[in-house]
């Protein structure tokens, strides 16, 4: 499922994501935008070509060092306002003391978590699927970063579809808690083993395995979330955990802008 086709900047679930965002922040008239990201960010990336579309000022709180990235230049030249804050500061980012600090900066802006992940990023996301009978599939497989567009997609599966997630992280076991509180179907399953090392993590090995993968099969995959998922893909089939004659969807997530990062 092309998501990385539908819009050369809204790219993927991003646009899903920033949907009902967007329009509550202009429901509530609120005078900007403001989230958070890391350097290479494809929420920050989006959010700030939709603000600059819109003619709504957005602002991006950055973790790590101050740095400048191809992703970082064209946020600030859609007009994005940066603030780079230290990894230990960023990981209060979810924190109603913290995000109160960061909203005094900006007091009349709408705020939207990481990655779009709230109600209205969730409510978009549940949007994924309706243009495709995906009663049909056996399985369908999506990368995780938030799990936002995850719980999207498991929302009114049908029984019969198995919902894969690929995380791009180590460390699960806040994940499954918290998709088991969340979600009230049970049709899905989690492939913790095809991080490759961590979230961003990116070796020489895959790196060739993934260019050659590309050059195959005429698809390009992003380094983070979907060459992975796709790498683990290929892996569940050589193992015949796919069986054969089941029907397979693979979600594109999009986030092709961040494999600029190999050439900076």
């Amino acid at each position: 499922l092309r998501l990385d086709q539908i819009h050369p900047q809204l790219s993927g679930n991003k646009w899903f994501k920033l949907k009902y965002n967007i329009l509550e922040a202009v429901a509530q008239h609120k005078s900007g935008l403001l989230s958070f990201g890391g350097a290479w960010s494809n929420h920050l990336h989006a959010l700030a070509w939709a603000g600059h579309e819109l003619q709504i000022p957005t602002a991006g709180i950055v973790r790590g060092d101050q740095v400048d990235t191809v992703t970082l230049q064209d946020c600030k030249t859609w007009g994005m306002v940066l603030h780079f804050v230290d990894r230990n500061t960023y990981r209060n980012k979810s924190q109603p003391e913290y995000q109160a600090k960061i909203q005094a900066l900006y007091p009349d802006y709408y705020l939207i978590p990481e990655g779009g992940d709230n109600a209205a990023g969730f409510q978009g996301c549940t949007e994924i699927l309706n243009a495709i009978p995906h009663s049909d599939y056996a399985v369908i497989a999506c990368a995780i970063g938030t799990a936002t567009t995850f719980r999207g997609l498991a929302q009114g599966l049908k029984a019969s579809t198995e919902l894969w997630g690929f995380p791009a992280f180590r460390g699960q076991e806040l994940l499954l808690t918290q998709l088991n509180a969340t979600l009230s179907n049970k049709n899905w399953r989690i492939f913790p083993d095809y991080h490759f090392g961590g979230f961003g993590k990116i070796t020489p090995a895959y790196v060739q395995q993934l260019h050659q993968l590309q050059d195959e099969l005429k698809l390009p995959l992003d380094l983070v979330y979907t060459g992975k998922m796709f790498i683990g893909l290929l892996d569940l089939l050589k193992n015949q955990i796919i069986q054969p004659g089941q029907k397979l969807l693979m979600v594109h997530t999009g986030g092709l802008q961040g494999n600029r990062s190999l050439y900076q």
